[in-house]
Formats: structure tokens, C-alpha cells, sequence
């Protein structure tokens, strides 16, 4: 361990990294706001992101495990109920296609991403694909 930091406890499950951080949050002089939209939206959020059938198995069990509506909502905690709801799907889809992308390789990937970057340039576009719907969306 790193003099100084303690470890937290989320470990890459494809790397076996482990964070460490500095202890940085016990000396913060503002407090931590959290957006008051936050509780009715993030399982909207969730419910959402999670009706794309994107991941499944171990990936989809460590992606519903975790808090990145949270994490929107202490990033963006002046926004209104809407600004809420678009932080919190941003950082889903984010990190849905950041997993997604970790076991697909360069091939897959890529196809992902012509198809979700397609979708945005081009709200008519379709290929069938859970990310061109993503896009739209």
C-alpha cells in the first residue's frame, strides 16, 4: 500500500487494479451537495439504461452495483429535475459503453461505435443495433 492513502474497496474485475486514494475528502472545507431530484430520478435513469440489454452476466451484475446516478448528482448538484435525469443517463451511457467495450475487442468495438456515432449524427438512422436505439433516445 501506498504511504498515506488507504485502498477502496472496487477492484477492476478485468485488471485486479486496486484505487488508492489520498484520504483527500476528510479534509474538504465545503460540503458535498447532492442534486434533490436525484432520489425520484436515478432509478428512471437506471430502469432506462437497463431496458437495452447491453450487458449481462458478471458485467451487468457489477454495473447494477453501481452508483453513477450518484455520482451525476454530486457533479451536477444545481440542476433541475430535467438536468438531473440527462447528468444521470450521460453517465450510465458513458459507462455502459465503456464496459461493453472491454471484452469486445477492436472489431467489436469499433462496430459499436460506428453505430452509436451514426445514431448521433443521423436520428433516422438505424442499423437494428441496441446502441443506434441508445443514440436516438
Amino acid at each position: 500500500m501506498v504511504q498515506g492513502c488507504r485502498p477502496i474497496t472496487h477492484r477492476n474485475p478485468h485488471r485486479g487494479d486496486v484505487l488508492y486514494t489520498s484520504g483527500l475528502t476528510k479534509d474538504l472545507s465545503f460540503p458535498a451537495i447532492l442534486e434533490p431530484h436525484f432520489g425520484s430520478v436515478a432509478p428512471k435513469s437506471r430502469a432506462w439504461i437497463d431496458s437495452f440489454g447491453i450487458l449481462s452476466g458478471r458485467q451487468q451484475r457489477h454495473f447494477s452495483t453501481s452508483a453513477l446516478e450518484l455520482l451525476a448528482a454530486h457533479a451536477y448538484p444545481y440542476s433541475d429535475r430535467e438536468g438531473c435525469r440527462t447528468s444521470c443517463d450521460y453517465m450510465n451511457l458513458t459507462f455502459i459503453l465503456d464496459d461493453y467495450s472491454d471484452n469486445e475487442g477492436k472489431r467489436g468495438t469499433r462496430v459499436m461505435s460506428d453505430s452509436f456515432m451514426n445514431a448521433l449524427k443521423d436520428p433516422t438512422w438505424d442499423d437494428g443495433t441496441s446502441f443506434a436505439k441508445l443514440a436516438r433516445e
